[in-house]
């Protein structure tokens, strides 16, 4: 398993369970010792973080065993206010050891089952309630008693750290299964698919990985292609311009956008383009909206429809972006097929997939090797057919899917970003910035990925370094403007781009 200062291995909950399995095995490491590394570790993070007193929620497993290790080491660093809540009467192995040593040290215990009132005073009299309930062995939804309970530390008000993953997720999670809902999620050695998944990663809170004390070569048996992706990735992805570079050898890109009555998204996009990097656009428009967008930019060559989209015609342009508030009219459906069968690719975004879509149904098989494709939520239902409930459990399936069929690098996009190549990788963004959900700002991204890979760039790695980037630019845009406009982006897209870009010269 690969792994670099911005890349992490995300695992199913199923990988992770033969993972610390083979590191038993293979390592000769007890369960025993890997436990207290877990414990050790969350109950340091914990004691930075967070404050008595404490309310440690108990499963009969392992995750169980891991809460009741935190405990320990909380008493140890001279904590006294703890509570140990069972949520199981019959606790495994390692568990009941642990908690027979609590016991003796006098830590009150309480079993939710046959102290309700109690229970419910401890979570009241508590500030931080640590969730050892569940952990990656659950399958399917948490019943009875145990539900009961979730929704009671849910209800308190208090702040919730989950261990591994918040109780109730798994594999076989789905959307309205009962779920503790955490401030903090610390997971163990490896990040866990089910954490990011869109309706799922709102139950996570902050989300941090912590050492198991695994041996880093235990790592390698596990090819996932997986990973959650950081901006520290970027200077490896983008170029900085040869000092003897000039505006046709950094990349000219054709933008086929805008209509009447979205004009903006055309010159956003166009604009973005430019702020990306690259030394030259011309926005190809109807004549509705020509003079309208060519009186309103200066560094963005407005031009009218082009007269055919030959091989020709493109041999100017180093890629192409179709869609943005490009309308969805019949009559742009021979404009798209032809754009799709010249040599250069480029990025389809907005009206451009929908469009695409009534292509795939009519003609099959359709050659999309050289795009990337940047939907929402919706025009990826409406792309793969995948259901919203299936989107909001897990969309990764069906994203797989429709990018091995069709060749294509895919951004799907959300509070959670999920980047496809055809090659299996997946990229995870776990942005979370509810700033950037205002309108534009898909065609701002659309814009950045083109400008990208105008420079040379390949596919995938341009569609990771857009999605990094522009959340690079959000935080920068919140701290100028707070609540910002897509076009406040523009300038801060520059200063970021431009930052990155210098450092990857250090790399060469």
């Amino acid at each position: 398993m690969r792994q670099t200062v911005w890349q992490e291995p995300v695992l199913s909950c199923k990988e992770a369970l033969e993972l610390d399995r083979y590191v038993q095995a293979e390592y000769q490491l007890p369960a025993a010792l890997l436990m207290e590394n877990a414990g050790r570790s969350a109950a340091e993070h914990l004691l930075r973080e967070f404050e008595g007193p404490w309310a440690v929620v108990v499963g009969k497993g392992n995750n169980g065993g891991d809460a009741l290790v935190v405990a320990r080491h909380l008493l140890l660093k001279g904590e006294r206010e703890i509570t140990i809540l069972l949520a199981d009467k019959d606790l495994g192995e390692l568990p009941a050891l642990h908690l027979s040593v609590l016991r003796k040290e006098g830590c009150r215990v309480i079993q939710f089952s046959e102290e309700k009132i109690a229970s419910l005073q401890v979570l009241k009299e508590s500030n931080t309630l640590v969730d050892g309930i569940f952990g990656i062995g659950l399958r399917g939804a948490v019943r009875g008693e145990v539900s009961e309970l979730i929704e009671l530390m849910n209800r308190s008000g208090k702040r919730i750290a989950s261990l591994d993953i918040p109780s109730g997720l798994g594999d076989e999670y789905r959307p309205g299964y009962p779920v503790v809902q955490a401030e903090e999620t610390l997971s163990f050695e490896v990040l866990k698919q089910c954490l990011f998944w869109p309706e799922s990663r709102t139950h996570c809170g902050r989300i941090h990985r912590l050492s198991a004390g695994f041996p880093p070569g235990s790592l390698s048996r596990f090819k996932t292609q997986i990973e959650r992706i950081h901006p520290g990735g970027i200077p490896y992805l983008i170029r900085y311009p040869e000092p003897w570079a000039y505006k046709n050898k950094r990349g000219h890109v054709a933008v086929f956008a805008s209509s009447l009555g979205t004009t903006g998204a055309g010159l956003l996009a166009a604009e973005a383009v430019l702020r990306s990097g690259a030394g030259l656009v011309s926005l190809f428009a109807d004549s509705s909206a020509y003079p309208l967008l060519a009186s309103q930019s200066r560094s963005v060559m407005v031009k009218p429809m082009p007269q055919e989209v030959s091989e020709g015609w493109a041999k100017a342009f180093s890629a192409i972006l179709v869609g943005p508030g490009w309308g969805r009219e019949e009559t742009r459906i021979p404009w798209l097929n032809r754009i799709l069968s010249l040599p250069q690719g480029g990025v389809i975004d907005a009206d451009g997939l929908s469009i695409l879509k009534r292509i795939l149904d009519r003609e099959g098989e359709v050659d999309l090797s050289r795009w990337v494709l940047t939907p929402h939520p919706g025009e990826f239902c409406l792309l793969t057919g995948c259901s919203r409930e299936e989107f909001e459990g897990n969309p990764l399936p069906k994203a797989q899917e429709f990018v091995s069929r069709y060749r294509c690098v895919l951004v799907l996009k959300g509070h959670v970003s999920y980047i496809l190549a055809p090659d299996g990788r997946v990229g995870i963004y776990d942005g979370m910035n509810p700033l950037l959900g205002t309108g534009g700002t898909g065609d701002v991204l659309a814009g950045m990925i083109t400008g990208i890979l105008a420079q040379g760039v390949d596919p995938f790695s341009a569609a990771t370094a857009g999605v990094l980037l522009l959340g690079e630019a959000a935080r920068e845009a919140e701290k100028t403007y707070g609540y910002f406009l897509s076009q406040d982006l523009l300038s801060s897209i520059s200063r970021v781009v431009l930052t990155y870009a210098e450092k990857s010269r250090n790399l060469r």
